[in-house]
């Protein structure tokens, strides 16, 4: 199991994003937490999603209220939950909030059934207590320490199973959790830290030199990351195409709140000028920083 954390406080009036992951080897345990601006997937779609195509994912809202789009269109709010057969055609418009996610992979040691297509349910009080006992732990788990989170969890896939979410409580067994890769586990939370700090404009060899290791290094160790784990912050073919996909997808969220100029986005997010950045959003089809923000505004 690998861990992962990021936190994002910008000079924006009330705005704050926190990400916390437990990383398995085909299934992803996710806290999303933002206040003060909106993520809206039909904004971003030239982005990609950054995931590979194929993946399952539960979501429960536990504050705020998402949009889902589709066929039909869904609102979800605190304690309801959605179940989709493939991650890669969710699109969603993320109000602030605070969501679990899992995701799976449906060939991996999670899955015990079936998902087909998208539905919604309401999670019953017990499972919603369970989920919010596990966010709290997220939050806070370490590499060294995960014995809270696990106990956390397995409550969490017993309670989802019953509810009839297709899951095994048996991918938490002892031997499956101990597996870990030390170096991978390095390699994640220097990237999470130099994520973390995009206003110093993050580049490959500060990487380098926060690890220690050479460029050869670095991109064998996140190879296998990408590989062993399908790590989406490590989904480009290299470092820099991971910064930047991550990058423009926090500049599209932090663009929809109504103080953030084109100036504060291009200082935030490590851009040497505004024309760099939007530049640099023209490249990756996406609409002029300023066009975002009032799109997403105006949802």
């Amino acid at each position: 199991m690998l861990v992962s954390h990021r936190r994002h406080a910008p000079p924006l009036d009330g705005v704050q994003l926190e990400l916390d992951r437990a990383v398995f080897e085909s299934w992803v345990l996710r806290r999303a937490s933002t206040a003060g601006v909106v993520q809206d997937d039909r904004l971003t779609t030239s982005l990609g999603h950054g995931v590979p195509r194929g993946r399952r994912r539960l979501m429960v809202m536990l504050a705020g209220r998402t949009t889902v789009f589709g066929s039909a269109t869904l609102e979800l709010t605190a304690g309801d939950a959605l179940v989709v057969e493939d991650l890669g055609e969710l699109v969603t418009r993320a109000d602030p909030g605070l969501a679990f996610e899992l995701d799976w992979t449906a060939d991996g040691e999670l899955a015990d059934g079936d998902v087909c297509g998208m539905s919604s349910f309401r999670i019953g009080p017990s499972t919603l207590v369970a989920i919010q006992a596990l966010v709290s732990e997220l939050r806070v788990v370490s590499p060294i320490e995960c014995t809270g989170l696990v106990h956390q969890a397995k409550e969490v896939l017993r309670a989802l199973r019953a509810e009839g979410v297709p899951v095994s409580p048996d991918a938490l067994a002892e031997p499956r959790v101990s597996r870990s890769d030390p170096d991978v586990q390095r390699l994640l939370t220097a990237v999470d830290a130099e994520l973390s700090s995009l206003e110093q404009g993050p580049a490959l060899t500060t990487l380098e030199a926060r690890l220690g290791w050479t460029r050869r290094t670095v991109a064998r160790r996140a190879q296998l990351a990408r590989e062993r784990y399908g790590i989406s912050a490590l989904s480009g073919p290299d470092w820099r195409s991971a910064r930047d996909f991550y990058r423009l997808l926090l500049g599209t969220m932090l663009a929809s709140h109504e103080a953030a100029t084109t100036g504060h986005l291009a200082r935030m997010l490590g851009y040497g000028s505004p024309v760099a950045l939007c530049h640099a959003f023209a490249h990756a089809g996406l609409a002029a920083p300023a066009v975002v923000g009032a799109l997403a505004r105006s949802g």
